[in-house]
C-alpha cells in the first residue's frame, strides 16, 4: 500500500506515485518503458506511463475531427490536450523517472523533467548500463549535474533511489506558474479521449 503520510508544511500526501518519461519513437523504446513501469509496479510503485495511461494523440484528434473541427485545428487542440493531459499526471506524481536512450535525452523528456525539477519534484535519470558502457558519462553535465537527481544504470538501482529521494522530500507543493498550468488542465475533461 502506498505511503499516504503528508509532508510536514502542507499535508500534501505522498502516494510513491512515479511518472515515467521517455522518447516513444520506436517499438523498442515503448517497450523499455513498459518493462521499467512493470518492474516498478512489481515493487509496490504505483506508475504513470503515459503512453499507457495516457491519452493517445490518434484517438483524441479523431474525436475531434467527429466534433467537427477541422484538421489544422484538431491537431493543434489535439497537442494541447495531451500537453496538458502529461502536465496534470506529472504534477499529481510524487517523483520523475526519466529513460534517456540514445547519445542525448529527447526534448519531451528534457522538458518534462524541467517542468518536475521546477516543481520540485525528486528525478531519478536512468540510463541502461547494459546497453551503454559509458552511459552516465554521455549525460551532458546540464542534464547529469542537477541537484537531487541521482542516475541510475541498473533498473534495479531504480527503486532504491525513489525512496531515498521521497524519504528526503520536504513538500509536494508546486509553484504559481504551475499552478496555473494545472488550473488550464483541470478545465479540459480528459476522460472524453479514452
Amino acid at each position: 500500500m502506498p505511503n499516504k503520510k503528508p509532508c510536514d508544511c502542507c499535508k500534501c500526501p505522498i502516494t510513491k506515485l512515479v511518472y515515467i518519461a521517455g522518447p516513444t519513437f520506436n517499438i523498442a523504446e515503448r517497450n523499455e518503458q513498459l518493462r521499467i513501469a512493470q518492474f516498478l509496479e512489481s515493487r509496490k510503485f504505483p506508475v504513470f506511463l503515459p503512453q499507457r495511461d495516457g491519452l493517445q494523440f490518434d484517438r483524441v484528434y479523431d474525436r475531434l475531427i467527429r466534433q467537427g473541427l477541422l484538421e489544422e485545428a484538431a491537431l493543434k487542440e489535439t497537442k494541447r490536450i495531451i500537453y496538458h493531459n502529461n502536465i496534470f499526471n506529472l504534477l499529481k506524481a510524487d517523483v520523475l523517472v526519466a529513460y534517456v536512450s540514445g547519445i542525448e535525452p529527447d526534448s519531451g523528456t528534457i522538458s518534462l523533467s524541467a517542468i518536475a525539477f521546477s516543481a520540485c519534484m525528486p528525478l531519478v535519470m536512468y540510463k541502461d548500463g547494459s546497453r551503454y558502457q559509458t552511459a552516465l558519462a554521455e549525460l551532458d553535465p546540464m542534464v547529469s549535474e542537477l541537484p537531487n537527481m541521482p542516475a541510475a544504470t541498473r533498473l534495479f538501482d531504480v527503486p532504491t533511489q525513489i525512496n531515498k529521494l521521497l524519504a528526503k522530500r520536504q513538500c509536494k507543493c508546486i509553484s504559481s506558474n504551475l499552478k496555473d498550468i494545472l488550473k488550464d488542465a483541470s478545465k479540459i475533461n480528459f476522460g472524453q479521449f479514452r
